[in-house]
C-alpha cells in the first residue's frame, strides 16, 4: 500500500497478537536487507546487536517482519528459510510496491467528500464545479488537500487556479500514489522553498532533528515549509519529517554526500560533543552517512568517522581495530585523536579482566604526557579527560578526581567531567570525600540537564540518570517535583533511537526511581514508543536484557494498578520473553535470581518465580532474594514459609546500611504473612512499624492497608 495507509502499524499489531503463536520474531527494515544480500548475512543494528536473520529464523518458530521493502521480492530469495518454514515460521513483508487491485494491497482509507471539503477549507454547498472535481480526484490523499489549502493561503494563489491546473493536466489524475498531482501543486512554491525541499529529497533522508534541519536549509525556509504543512513534527517533538510523497515529487538526483557533509560540519561545530541534536541526526541519517563513508574509502579518521562510531552497528569492531593501530600525536586533528582514543577504549573491553588495570595505567600515562606536550587547548582537555577516566578504571580514585578537578578549572562548562566525578563517587573503594564530590557533581550536572537538556551530551545525561540511584539525596529532591521528573522522561525519550542501546539503562533507572510516585511520566513514555513493547531479545545486546526486563515489568505492574490492562499485558508479555532467556543464562547470580522472581511473579507464573529463587543455595540468599521468595510463597498460599522468609529477610536487611530505605517493605511483608497465618494482632503491629519507617505515597498506601487490617480485627 501507499505511504500512510497503515502498513507498519498493522504489522506491529499483528506481531504483538501473534507472539504467543510464534514465540519469537525478528523485525528488520528493507534498508537492512539490500538486494543481492542473502538473509544469512543480514545484520540488524537495532539495539546495537548484529544477528543472523536466517539462523534465528531456522532455529525456532519465528515471525520475520520486513518493513518497507521497496524492491520486488521473489520466492527464491526465501529459499534459505526452508528449515524455519518447516517449523511453522512465517514472513510478513510491507512495501509501497504493488498493484492497487491486489487482495494484499492496503489502500489509504478514502475520505468522505464532507471531510475532504473541510480539509480544503471549502463547503459542499458553495463549492465550484472545479472544486468538486478536484475533491473527487484527490480525496484519497489528505496530504494533497491540506497542502493545496496552505499553498493557496500563503502565496496568494486562488484555490480555483490550483484546481484548474491539476484538472487540466491529463496525466495528474492518473497517478495512483498522488505524485503527479503533488508535482503540479509544488510548482507553485517560491524558489527558496522549492530548493530546500529538493535538497531534502535529494539527500534520501526524510526525518531530521529539528535543530539540524534549521542549519541544513535555513531558519526562515524551515518556518515557511512548516507553515505550509510540507514539514511536520513526528511523535518526537524534537524531530521534523517530510512525507515521502513530497520527496518523490521533487527529487531530482539522489545524492547523500551533501547531507553527510552537513552532518560532519554539525559534529565539528560542537567539537564532537554528542548533544541530543547531534546524536539524533547521526542516527536519523545513518544510512546516508554509511554510504558516503564507504564511497570515501580508507583515509585518516575525520568527523564523519567519529559520527559513524556513535552507531552500534555491524562493522564497527573492524573500524576500531584499524584505528587502534594508529599512534596518538599532540598535533593531529581533534577528530582523528578522538577516534583513536575511542578505539583504545573499545579495545580494553575485549581484554581479560586481569589485564585491564595495566592497560588503563599505560593509557593514563600516555594521555598525561600528551596533555602536557600539546599546545592545542582542545587536545589538552581531551587528554586530561581520558587520563582521568583511565585512572578511575585502574582504581586510582583520588588521582582521577584531581585530574578531573584540574580539567574543570580549565573547562568548567564541560558536562562530561561532572559525569565522570559522579561515576567516581560510586566506585568500589570510594571514601566519603570522593562520594561527596560525586554527589555534588551529579547535582550540578542534573541541574544543567533540567535547565536545558539540549546543551548536555545525551550519553552523559542518560548515564547521570542511571547513577542517580546511588545518590538518593539528589534523586529524592528531584522526585518532589513532577515537572522535573517529566523533563527527565523527555530526555530518555530522546534516546529512543535505532542502534542506541543506552536507552534501556536510562529507561530502567527512570522506572525504578520515579514510577511509584510519578507513574504518568513513565507510562506516557512507554506509550509514546509502542515498538519498545514489541522487541525481542535477539534485537538487544545481551548485557541489556536485565535492564529491558526490569523496566518492562515495572511498567506492567504500574499499568495494571492504574487500570491500563492492555498496556500491562503487552509490557508483561515482553518482559517474560526476556526473563525466560535470562533464566537460561543466570546460573547462581543473586541479582538475576531476584529480577526473575519479581518478573515471573508479576506475570503470575509462580512456579517459574520460585524456581528462580531456588537456584540460589539457601545459605547464599541475601535479604533482597529472601524478600522476593516470601512474596512468591505468599502468592502460592505457603503462608508459614512466606513468614519465615520475610523474617529472615528483615534480620539480614537490618544489618545492611544500604537497605535502610527498604525496611518498611520488609515489615509490610511480615504483616501480610502474619495476616494469612491468622495472627491478626501481630500483623497490625508489623504494619504500624512499617508505617513508622515509610515516607510519602508509600506511607499513605500502608495506612490504608492498616485500616483494612483493623476493620478485619473488629469484625
Amino acid at each position: 500500500g501507499l505511504s500512510g495507509s497503515g502498513k507498519t502499524q498493522a504489522a506491529i499489531e499483528f506481531a504483538r497478537t501473534a507472539l504467543d503463536e510464534f514465540g519469537n520474531y525478528i523485525w528488520i527494515t528493507g534498508d537492512d536487507w539490500q538486494e543481492g544480500v542473502p538473509l544469512t548475512a543480514v545484520r540488524r543494528s537495532r539495539g546495537g546487536v548484529a544477528i543472523n536473520v536466517a539462523g534465528v529464523f531456522n532455529s525456532t518458530r519465528t515471525l520475520l517482519v520486513v518493513d518497507n521493502l521497496n524492491r520486488p521480492l521473489r520466492p527464491k530469495a526465501l529459499d534459505e528459510l526452508a528449515a524455519g518454514f518447516a517449523l511453522g515460521g512465517r514472513v510478513l513483508v510491507t512495501s509501497q510496491l504493488g498493484n492497487p487491485g491486489s487482495p494484499i494491497y492496503v489502500p489509504i482509507p478514502c475520505l468522505s467528500p464532507a471531510a475532504a471539503y473541510q480539509i480544503l477549507g471549502e463547503s459542499d454547498a458553495t463549492a465550484s464545479d472545479a472544486c468538486r472535481k478536484f475533491v473527487e480526484a484527490c480525496r484519497f490523499c489528505p496530504l494533497i488537500l491540506a497542502i493545496t489549502r496552505e499553498i493557496a493561503e500563503m502565496d496568494g494563489i486562488t484555490k480555483e487556479d490550483l484546481y484548474q491546473e491539476v484538472l487540466a493536466d491529463p496525466y495528474s489524475a492518473y497517478g495512483e500514489d498522488g505524485a503527479p498531482i503533488m508535482v503540479g501543486i509544488l510548482k507553485r512554491l517560491s524558489d527558496a522553498n522549492r530548493e530546500a525541499l529538493v535538497k531534502i529529497a535529494n539527500s534520501g533522508c526524510t526525518t531530521f532533528d529539528s535543530r539540524f534541519l534549521t542549519k541544513f536549509i535555513g531558519a526562515g525556509v524551515r518556518a515557511s515549509l512548516q507553515r505550509l504543512a510540507l514539514i511536520n513534527r513526528t511523535e518526537s517533538s524534537s524531530d521534523l519529517t517530510v512525507h515521502d510523497l513530497i520527496c518523490k515529487a521533487v527529487c531530482e538526483r539522489m545524492d547523500p554526500s551533501i547531507l553527510a557533509g552537513a552532518v560532519e560540519d554539525y559534529v565539528a561545530s560542537h567539537s564532537g560533543e554528542m548533544v541530543p541534536s547531534v546524536l539524533r541526526q547521526i542516527h536519523l541519517s545513518a544510512g546516508q552517512l554509511l554510504t558516503v563513508d564507504e564511497c570515501r574509502g580508507e583515509r585518516h579518521a575525520d568527523w564523519l568517522t567519529y559520527a559513524i562510531l556513535q552507531m552500534e552497528r555491524a562493522g564497527r569492531q573492524e573500524l576500531y581495530a584499524r584505528l587502534q593501530e594508529d599512534a596518538l600525536r599532540g598535533d593531529m586533528p581533534l577528530a582523528e585523536l578522538m577516534c583513536i582514543v575511542d578505539s583504545k577504549e573499545y579495545h580494553s573491553y575485549n581484554l581479560p579482566q586481569e589485564s585491564r588495570p595495566a592497560y588503563y595505567q599505560a593509557c593514563a600515562t600516555e594521555y598525561g604526557e600528551l596533555s602536557r606536550a600539546t599546545d592545542d587547548p582542545s587536545i589538552r582537555a581531551e587528554m586530561l579527560h581520558h587520563q582521568g577516566k583511565a585512572l578511575r578504571r585502574c582504581g586510582q580514585l583520588e588521582p582521577a578526581l584531581t585530574c578531573f578537578q584540574q580539567l574543570l578549572n580549565e573547562k568548567p562548562e564541560w558536562h562530561a567531567t561532572y559525569g565522570q566525578i559522579a561515576h567516581l563517587g560510586i566506585q568500589r573503594g570510594a571514601d566519603k570525600h570522593v562520594y561527596e564530590e560525586g554527589e555534588k557533581a551529579i547535582g550540578l550536572l542534573l541541574g544543567e540537564v533540567l535547565n536545558d537538556s539540549s546543551t548536555v551530551p545525551l550519553r552523559v545525561s542518560l548515564a547521570a540518570l542511571s547513577r542517580l540511584r546511588s545518590y538518593r539525596g539528589v534523586s529524592d529532591e528531584i522526585g518532589k517535583d513532577t515537572a522535573k521528573v517529566r523533563k527527565l522522561s523527555e530526555v530518555v525519550g530522546l534516546s529512543a533511537l535505532d542502534g542506541f542501546d543506552q536507552f534501556y539503562e536510562a529507561f530502567m533507572a527512570l522506572t525504578s526511581l520515579f514510577l511509584y510516585h510519578h507513574p504518568d511520566a513513565c507510562l506516557d513514555l512507554t506509550e509514546a514508543f509502542p515498538d519498545m513493547l514489541a522487541i525481542a531479545p535477539s534485537a538487544v545486546e545481551e548485557r541489556q536484557w536485565h535492564n529491558v526486563c526490569e523496566g518492562l515489568i515495572n511498567i506492567a505492574k504500574t499499568a495494571k494498578y492504574r487500570g491500563k490492562l492492555e498496556l500491562a499485558k503487552s509490557a508483561s508479555d515482553a518482559a517474560i520473553v526476556f526473563a525466560k532467556e535470562l533464566s537460561q543464562r543466570s546460573g547462581d547470580d543473586p541479582f538475576l535470581a531476584r529480577l526473575l522472581a519479581k518478573t515471573f511473579l508479576a506475570a503470575e507464573e509462580k512456579d517459574d518465580a520460585l524456581a528462580a529463587v531456588l537456584r540460589i543455595p539457601d545459605d547464599a540468599r541475601d535479604h533482597w532474594i529472601l524478600y522476593q521468595q516470601s512474596k512468591v510463597e505468599l502468592a502460592m498460599d505457603r503462608y508459614d514459609d512466606a513468614l519465615s522468609s520475610a523474617e529472615r529477610a528483615l534480620a539480614l536487611a537490618s544489618q545492611d546500611p544500604k537497605a535502610t530505605r527498604r525496611l518498611a517493605s520488609y515489615h509490610e511483608q511480615i504483616g501480610l504473612s502474619l495476616k494469612e497465618t491468622g495472627r491478626l494482632p501481630e500483623a497490625i503491629e508489623a504494619m504500624k512499624r512499617a508505617i513508622e519507617l515509610a515516607h510519602g505515597q508509600y506511607k499513605t498506601t500502608l495506612q490504608a492497608r492498616l485500616e483494612k487490617l483493623t476493620s478485619c480485627q473488629s469484625e
